[in-house]
């Protein structure tokens, strides 16, 4: 009996599957914008757009980095790749705002899980900020961990 209360103490304590998200936030570039597409792959019909910081909502189905989502504006559903979200609001500086990195040896991503973008060989590299989330950074110089950027007193 007492083996029976410890396991379900164990289940209740320590959930077995991670929450999925039910909401993100559009994680591109200023002036550009993230394709909504009818299936889970890059070659997919076009069927909508989204643009830097648009709310969405997800609806729990993930295929590979693809999320199904809703797109309020568009009324419409349909996959956007993971490496353009957010799963916590960001912060968006229109004009943009600058920052310096603070790591040696740092590389800059097209996109959150994209390919290298720059490299930098030295701290306290100037950048212009344009969207901060918990994780990621879209900025002049390609996306940045948010933990390697420090802000610049004007």
């Amino acid at each position: 009996m007492r083996i029976l209360i410890a396991i379900m103490i164990i289940f209740l304590c320590f959930p077995t599957k991670a929450e999925k998200p039910t909401e993100a936030w559009v994680m591109c570039q200023p002036k550009s914008e993230v394709i909504v597409r009818a299936r889970p792959n890059k070659h997919a019909d076009e069927i909508g757009r989204v643009f830097p910081g648009d709310h969405i909502e997800l609806d729990g189905k993930k295929v590979g980095r693809w999320y199904h989502c809703y797109v309020m504006f568009e009324a419409t559903d349909g996959w956007i790749r993971g490496d353009h979200l957010s799963f916590t609001e960001p912060d968006i500086y229109e004009d943009g705002k600058k920052f310096v990195t603070t790591r040696k040896k740092l590389v800059t991503r097209y996109s959150i899980k994209g390919n290298v973008f720059r490299k930098f060989k030295k701290a306290g590299v100037e950048v212009t900020v344009f969207m901060m989330a918990d994780e990621w950074s879209v900025t002049s110089q390609g996306y940045i961990m948010t933990k390697y950027l420090e802000a610049v007193d004007e």
